[in-house]
């Protein structure tokens, strides 16, 4: 846990966890441009090339869309992984703040 959300209150707490929902909500639209955008620019590629060579074309087009593919998936796989890692250190100090709560509350009675 970041030294940071140990002075958070737990209502802040709960803001940071809206804001990282919102923001996976976001990144939903943000696929569809890191797989769409590269996808495009393989067909463009493809288009643009020389057209008398079938067999040239085919190879360059499949080259350009596997390259799309992987340039795709590693943007993903890199913006989830930040974000799930944000998440996880909310929840984690979520549960920290109740437990901590929760024996305050024990040590009361």
């Amino acid at each position: 846990m970041q030294e940071g959300f140990s002075h958070q209150t737990f209502n802040q707490l709960l803001e940071r966890r809206k804001k990282y929902q919102r923001r996976s909500m976001v990144m939903l639209i943000e696929i569809i441009f890191i797989f769409g955008i590269p996808a495009i620019g393989a067909v463009l590629i493809n288009k643009f090339t020389n057209s008398n060579q079938i067999v040239g074309n085919a190879v360059i087009m499949y080259v350009s869309l596997a390259g799309a593919f992987i340039v795709s998936w590693a943007i993903f796989i890199l913006k989830f992984k930040r974000l799930h890692k944000e998440m996880v250190e909310v929840e984690d100090a979520m549960r920290q703040h109740k437990k901590n709560e929760g024996e305050t509350i024990n040590n009361m009675v």
